[in-house]
């Protein structure tokens, strides 16, 4: 599928190529997103949303869906209720607890087989191209990037810019 030869240059960018191909990067996810609502008629949260799903066979409470999307219980009734009404996922009772709802991604529908796959391919695709050690990395850095609140950053960067400051 995807291939990158292990003895490309990438191994040895210095730090401007390394901003070059973060950038690179950020405008692929941003096209590939874009394509995705496009195609799908979904945004971000929502293909966050099914991808979470996918990987919860047992499924996930709206509660769940909303922490770990960092989003409030209301937000996520209303984006499971979104996915709900497109065909995306299904609502399961509790027999026990009739209050207590399950939400399940419906791996019967193609475009939801398409949306979650895709992420799947690229992640494969890392696994094949870099050794433990890099995708530790790569992970590192990952999870360091989502743990900034990208309004925050920006009102940061928005303050130093009104007080002078040159970042």
């Amino acid at each position: 599928m995807l291939r990158m030869p292990r003895d490309n240059a990438l191994a040895e960018r210095s730090a401007v190529d390394i901003e070059t191909a973060l950038r690179d990067f950020g405008h692929w996810i941003d096209k590939a997103l874009e394509f995705v609502g496009n195609r799908y008629g979904i945004g971000v949260v929502d293909r966050s949303c099914l991808e979470l799903l996918a990987a919860r066979p047992q499924g996930s409470a709206p509660g769940e869906i909303a922490e770990n999307l960092r989003l409030s219980v209301g937000e996520a009734r209303a984006l499971v209720s979104r996915l709900v009404r497109r065909g995306y996922a299904r609502r399961e009772r509790d027999p026990a607890d009739p209050d207590r709802i399950t939400v399940h991604a419906e791996f019967g529908n193609p475009d939801v087989m398409a949306i979650v796959r895709a992420r799947r391919v690229l992640m494969d695709d890392l696994k094949r191209n870099f050794d433990p050690a890099e995708i530790e990395v790569i992970a590192r850095h990952a999870a360091h990037v989502a743990s900034i609140h990208p309004a925050r950053l920006i009102e940061e960067i928005e303050r130093e810019i009104a007080a002078g400051m040159d970042r």
